[in-house]
């Protein structure tokens, strides 16, 4: 599925599991928006009632100039003057035992989670997988 979101800079698109256990979506910048803030990402076809711990997945580096929300539940390591200077990736840690944040597919489905800031050319991806006890909410 892709959503249609106001800035046109964007993309969001998604695909579910047949029996809604787990889902994968991708979060694209195409494009120098014109806003500061991109808003908050919305993930439907996710059943409502059900808890999901939803994550970005993450790999050793952070796309240059990537700013994370908080839900995301990493800190920075390093310099970040040093970093931009240099030309080289932000470097981030996960902190704490987990990462992400635990919601119902209603409130992914229709509030969303708040989006990162993301350069041009950038794709963020997020796995969302149903939960049976909850973490957070």
């Amino acid at each position: 599925m892709r959503l249609d979101l106001p800035d046109p800079t964007l993309m969001v698109t998604g695909v579910v599991a047949p029996d809604r256990s787990r889902a994968l979506f991708w979060h694209t910048s195409v494009a120098r928006a014109d806003v500061v803030s991109p808003g908050r990402v919305r993930l439907p076809g996710l059943e409502a009632d059900q808890r999901y711990h939803v994550a970005p997945v993450l790999t050793e580096y952070l796309p240059s100039g990537t700013r994370p929300p908080q839900w995301w539940g990493v800190e920075r390591v390093g310099d970040e003057l040093a970093e931009l200077l240099s030309g080289e990736h932000s470097h981030y840690a996960i902190s704490g035992d987990d990462h992400g944040v635990v919601l119902t597919g209603a409130l992914l489905g229709s509030v969303g989670l708040m989006a990162p800031l993301l350069h041009p050319d950038t794709t963020v991806l997020y796995l969302a997988r149903a939960v049976t006890t909850s973490k957070g909410f």
